[in-house]
């Protein structure tokens, strides 16, 4: 994972989607902030469904299943019963994955559900 963290130092938004989404699937709230950091530069860079496929591309012959990531079950956003961005994001993913006037939480929530997908972490 160190690898990973600094390749995402180094600027390669791919690490940055993948090592961003593990801070954010940890229990630690301090980590989660961190895992936001990264995630707010690939949105405002409009590139996470780039991110997305091209580690989606890759993603079989890595971590799948090995045990390395485990599900965070508490939600960022604390207002699913009245938050509009849950609201919008109950059908496919398309390129409106990348709007920034969502809320924030919300639409991270739906990217954790993504990531474990991908990787299996049930």
């Amino acid at each position: 994972i160190e690898d990973l963290k600094i390749a995402a130092l180094e600027g390669h938004m791919e690490a940055k989607y993948v090592f961003g989404m593990i801070l954010l699937c940890s229990h630690d709230d301090e980590l989660r902030k961190q895992g936001l950091e990264y995630m707010r530069f690939i949105r405002k860079s409009m590139c996470i469904i780039k991110c997305r496929n091209r580690v989606k591309q890759f993603v079989d012959h890595l971590w799948k299943g090995n045990g390395m990531l485990v599900r965070n079950r508490i939600p960022l956003c604390r207002c699913k019963n009245t938050c509009k961005g849950r609201r919008v994001k109950k059908g496919v993913w398309s390129f409106l994955d990348d709007d920034i006037n969502l809320c924030e939480y919300s639409r991270w929530d739906h990217e954790i559900d993504f990531f474990n997908w991908l990787f299996d972490v049930y």
